[in-house]
């Protein structure tokens, strides 16, 4: 007997004994409920028949790779900020060591920055252009490359020593741009619609943990003693060398060969001009206020990265109390983000979720930084410090979110990309102005700095003469003062104004409604009724 019946029988019978349970649920729910099988079919049973109803059409397909290409990415981004951040907690025990002045090493910092900004438009049409294995495997071995460097420039004779630290910075500066673009691409390509926001938060949340594992490490291993720099600069060696072999041998394809989520499925032209794009960005209101919120937060977060250590060690507190604050705020941060993807998973809470926490987090961060201004205050400094990571951090992920989904249906990388760029840019823009408005400690105060400006290098010192190891510190209550009216001002400006547009949510809603119509029900009976004439060939099956 022919029947037109193809699904696996195991899967028959499990939608049988289902049929009770789906009893009074209305057909939009259950599509809702759906899932996918291995041969990416939609299989469920329809309540109003006796024996229940089987419905076929290609739906979204998962694939198991998802999760090794996501850890690749999330190791890429930590080991990336890593490099970025090696300096940011030893910044005086750096410049004692290379025998350079403090803007020297903040240098370091400003190359990378420099570098994404050169780099980034680029890196975003290869993106584009090319896929994202190709993307990260390039990543991976200049980001490899720049690291070897630095690690020699602590091996080679005292005159080379400057050029291969700042040829070495510079090719992870090249790196960079590529992976901090693939985050929400990678999400959008390789997640289905209910695990895309955790796995932009993992990603994305991989570049504030390489900020926590760099702050522990750089002072423990040469806040007491300098002449540590070349290990300090094999063990960041270590995380990139790994994940550039994950990106090389294990990621195959830049994306999936069935789409996985229903926003992929849609049949629509999106290979704008990036011309195009860009006016199409310029025009979009919510997305305006998005980039600039997330620029000035992502910016002051990655510009105190940077300048902790000397904001901190002026006023009293060591190297290692600032690499515990940093600890503190991404710990706190990253915890945070997890919980808040499993229990805020529907779009439509975004805009007010962003609101609350970046209120939160800005009154969270002036207060760290008036702190700041005060010794003895280690209590309050810690707790504002969580408090900003909890809001702060927790914050990064739903912007980035948000500027998918209000963007659409321009592509991803574009839309956050920009955003890291302009990032990029005030940040940098901040690394270099900050301290240059920030005038020396004074005599009086300098009793009170627990930086290494006291600190000199014994006479038969292979790196620098006792002459030059001189480190000043400098009084940074102007440039906390300017961060704070940024926060003040960018908060304001997105808690009254901001108003979001689900453009991606309303494209996948009717992407679901055009194959909610396009299934073909069949009924199913396990009796047949032999006595017609045609029951050996029909493709009808009777119920009873």
């Amino acid at each position: 007997m022919a029947t037109n019946y193809d699904v696996k029988s195991a899967e028959n019978d499990n939608l049988i004994e289902s049929t009770n349970q789906n009893r009074g649920t209305t057909e939009s729910e259950k599509y809702e409920r759906s899932t996918v099988s291995d041969a990416g079919t939609f299989v469920n049973s329809y309540p109003d028949s006796l024996q229940g109803m089987i419905r076929l059409y290609p739906v979204p397909e998962v694939h198991p790779t998802r999760w090794f290409v996501l850890a690749t990415i999330t190791l890429l981004n930590l080991s990336n900020s890593m490099l970025y951040y090696t300096f940011a907690m030893v910044a005086d025990s750096t410049a004692l060591y290379y025998n350079i002045l403090l803007s020297d090493v903040n240098l370091l910092a400003i190359i990378v920055l420099v570098g994404f900004v050169v780099v980034g438009p680029v890196s975003i049409w290869f993106l584009d252009k090319y896929g994202l294995r190709v993307g990260i495997i390039i990543n991976g071995w200049a980001t490899l490359t720049g690291a070897i460097f630095r690690v020699l420039s602590a091996y080679v004779p005292i005159p080379g020593r400057i050029p291969l630290l700042f040829f070495g910075q510079t090719l992870i500066a090249l790196g960079q741009p590529v992976i901090l673009a693939t985050t929400t691409k990678m999400a959008v390509v390789w997640f289905p619609d209910e695990e895309r926001v955790l796995a932009n938060t993992i990603t994305t949340l991989g570049v504030t943990l390489g900020m926590m594992v760099s702050s522990i490490l750089s002072p423990a291993i040469v806040s007491q003693d300098y002449m540590q720099m070349p290990t300090l600069l094999i063990v960041n060696l270590v995380p990139i060398g790994i994940a550039t072999v994950m990106a090389t041998a294990g990621v195959k394809y830049s994306q999936p060969a069935n789409a996985p989520s229903f926003i992929m499925m849609i049949e629509e032209d999106r290979d704008r001009s990036l011309q195009d794009t860009l006016l199409s960005l310029l025009y979009e209101k919510s997305y305006i206020f998005v980039l600039i919120t997330a620029a000035i937060h992502f910016a002051i977060l990655a510009t105190l990265g940077v300048l902790i250590e000397q904001i901190l060690c002026p006023v009293g507190y060591p190297d290692d109390f600032a690499g515990l604050c940093i600890v503190i705020m991404t710990m706190c941060g990253f915890i945070a983000a997890v919980l808040l993807v499993f229990f805020i998973r529907n779009i439509d809470y975004f805009e007010i979720t962003s609101k609350i926490l970046l209120l939160v987090a800005n009154i969270s961060l002036i207060g760290f930084l008036m702190m700041t201004r005060y010794r003895n205050n280690q209590g309050l400094l810690c707790l504002f410090a969580a408090f900003y990571g909890i809001f702060g951090i927790s914050l990064i992920p739903v912007l980035l979110e948000l500027s998918v989904e209000i963007s659409y249906p321009n592509d991803e990388i574009i839309s956050s990309g920009i955003i890291f760029l302009s990032a990029t840019i005030l940040s940098a823009i901040m690394i270099v102005v900050l301290p240059a408005v920030s005038p020396s400690l004074d005599s009086s105060q300098l009793i009170y700095s627990v930086c290494h400006h006291s600190q000199r290098l014994p006479a038969n010192s292979p790196t620098v003469s006792t002459a030059n190891s001189m480190v000043v510190p400098r009084d940074y209550a102007w440039a906390t003062i300017v961060m704070m009216i940024l926060l003040t001002l960018v908060t304001l400006m997105y808690i009254i104004f901001f108003k979001v547009t689900y453009n991606r949510k309303a494209a996948e809603n009717n992407q679901k409604f055009s194959c909610w119509h396009a299934y073909r029900l069949e009924n199913v009976s396990p009796v047949v009724n032999e006595d017609s004439e045609d029951s050996e060939d029909t493709d009808d099956i009777n119920l009873y």
